[in-house]
């Protein structure tokens, strides 16, 4: 049996795309990585936000930031249902903000907290 191989082509995302705004702690690396990802499959919007060089990077003010750009009256982005916000964070040194970040992502719909080596 000759099985035929079907083409591949990449399609541009809809508004009907799930979207994921993940927030970044690194100020490179990380957006560096996820870019990568973006754009590979048209269900999923992706949109990667890492802090400026002078920026605050702590979680928690990384908190405050994605309050800014999602919940003020003049939003960034206009969040569906099944939109996802992640925060990606490294265990280095921020101590109890990892655990104040999670508390608070526990409490809105679809906030999640990405964590490197949380068990250190």
């Amino acid at each position: 049996m000759i099985l035929k191989s079907k083409l591949y082509t990449r399609k541009k995302p809809t508004r009907d795309a799930r979207l994921v705004i993940i927030y970044c702690e690194g100020k490179k690396r990380e957006s560096q990585y996820f870019k990568y990802f973006s754009g590979i499959s048209s269900q999923i919007r992706l949109e990667i936000e890492s802090p400026k060089h002078d920026d605050n990077n702590s979680p928690t003010s990384l908190y405050q930031k994605t309050k800014k750009h999602l919940l003020d009256s003049t939003p960034k982005y206009e969040l569906l249902p099944d939109d996802q916000i992640w925060f990606v964070i490294d265990t280095d040194t921020w101590g109890d903000q990892i655990s104040e970040l999670r508390s608070n992502c526990r409490e809105k719909h679809n906030w999640f907290v990405a964590q490197s080596n949380p068990y250190q």
